[in-house]
């Protein structure tokens, strides 16, 4: 959810991501990024009157990837090793994999949320473009996209198989949970970037804007994002500006931006991690200056 604040989403308060210490360490630390991710921003509402109109599924942000994701994911991590590092008997193999699966069954439910909710975002965002021209957008996502019912469906089909205690091919189902889920995360934030740079991806495909004039309301809207997204939008430009390629069917062009954008979110691409260690130093450097002010 790093670029999801344009138009129709809004933040119903900057005082939901101000946590106190009686929530957990994580989810404090996600609140903490979403208020430096929302810095100056001027689409976050300030009034109890516009906070009715808040998306509920970028309040839960901090519920999703905190308390959920990052808890479970340490959690396993931290379990693998205790059992690695056990003496393993025969007779006890089928015993000391039940606390791993019973953690990777919790990472399963936290997959499951977290899929659901980026993929709610990723639509909201294809139904609030626009532009004629880009609403094809909308019919690639409904091509690729994993679904929210197909993760439904594979939770269920790796619930049974927990419960059956089939932990091999229990694992294998997680994986592919996973893999459904980060391509609905990637596609959360295509459609994002592309909602912000609408007007960019207009001319891309040769549908220049008749006037100056649009072109400006426009530059305006993305002069209210928050100052750490303004850095990340910077950083996923440049990075899609290397993967850009020189030959292409001019009636694809839309279809071959979404493949682009999609393959260097890919873990194994060529640079994915520095592209990654630069979005973390964005959300955890200038911790002093990058504070919001409680609204009064």
């Amino acid at each position: 959810g790093l670029l999801t604040w344009p138009r129709r989403f809004r933040v119903a308060d900057v005082t939901d991501f101000y946590l106190t210490d009686s929530r957990s360490k994580e989810e404090v630390g996600v609140a903490a990024y979403m208020k430096k991710l929302l810095n100056n921003s001027k689409l976050v509402v300030k009034n109890s009157c516009e906070a009715s109109k808040a998306d509920a599924t970028v309040l839960n942000i901090v519920t999703a990837h905190g308390m959920m994701m990052r808890e479970k994911a340490k959690l396993l991590h931290s379990r693998i090793p205790v059992d690695l590092n056990s003496d393993h008997n025969l007779g006890k193999a089928e015993l000391l994999n039940e606390p791993v699966c019973c953690e990777l069954f919790s990472l399963a439910t936290a997959l499951r949320l977290l899929g659901q909710c980026s993929f709610a975002r990723a639509r909201r965002n294809l139904l609030s473009i626009g532009s004629d021209n880009l609403k094809g957008l909308g019919e690639i996502f409904q091509k690729e996209c994993p679904t929210d019912a197909s993760l439904v469906s594979n939770f269920n089909e790796s619930f049974k198989l927990y419960s059956d205690r089939v932990y091999d091919k229990f694992a294998h189902e997680i994986n592919v949970l996973f893999s459904l889920v980060w391509k609905i995360v990637a596609w959360e934030l295509v459609s994002a970037y592309a909602l912000i740079e609408a007007a960019e991806l207009n001319e891309m495909i040769g549908n220049v804007l008749e006037n100056g004039e649009n072109s400006k309301v426009d530059k305006n809207k993305k002069a209210g994002l928050g100052e750490g997204t303004s850095k990340i939008l910077a950083l996923i430009k440049e990075r899609l500006q290397s993967e850009k390629k020189s030959d292409v069917d001019n009636s694809r062009l839309l279809e071959t931006w979404v493949a682009d954008f999609q393959s260097f979110l890919y873990f194994a691409k060529p640079g994915f991690n520095d592209f990654l260690l630069k979005i973390k130093d964005v959300v955890e450097s200038r911790s002093r200056r990058s504070q919001l002010k409680i609204p009064k």
